[in-house]
């Protein structure tokens, strides 16, 4: 995780949650240790942009999006 501390803000996200309840935006040095990634349950690292956030939700069904709402 050393390579993310730095002057950028980071959003870390488990892979497969709901309600945004793994979500860390912008932690701290010590939150980091709240992330376990594994094979089987990867997070994403992304860059914190500043501004109105947006809760989507999508279903795809046959790898065919079948409904979004945001």
């Amino acid at each position: 995780m050393q390579h993310f501390l730095n002057d950028k803000q980071w959003v870390f996200k488990a892979s497969y949650s709901r309600f945004a309840t793994r979500t860390l935006i912008c932690p701290l040095t010590i939150e980091y240790s709240q992330i376990h990634a594994i094979r089987q349950q990867p997070w994403v690292a992304l860059q914190y942009m500043q501004g109105k956030e947006y809760c989507s939700y999508s279903i795809i069904r046959h790898s065919q999006l079948v409904a979004h709402s945001c």
